[in-house]
């Protein structure tokens, strides 16, 4: 699975969970890095076991809460 965001910022995020679980994040072409609850990269790591509704759903409150932790 995969979604990309464009932030006001100019920065492209993309998403991926390129194996059964585990949510990625690679930020303008930099080496894609594990998200984590908070909208950070350390603490409890962000799985999703469902579909795309889940998927988008669950980065979508990520990028939320990251945008708040800046």
């Amino acid at each position: 699975m995969k979604k990309t965001i464009n932030t006001v910022t100019g920065h492209k995020f993309e998403f991926t969970r390129p194996g059964s679980s585990y949510v990625y994040l690679e930020i303008d072409g930099a080496p894609a890095r594990q998200i984590c609850k908070g909208g950070g990269f350390v603490g409890s790591t962000i799985h999703c076991d469902g579909g795309h509704e889940e998927f988008n759903r669950l980065v979508a409150n990520w990028y939320r809460a990251h945008r708040k932790a800046a």
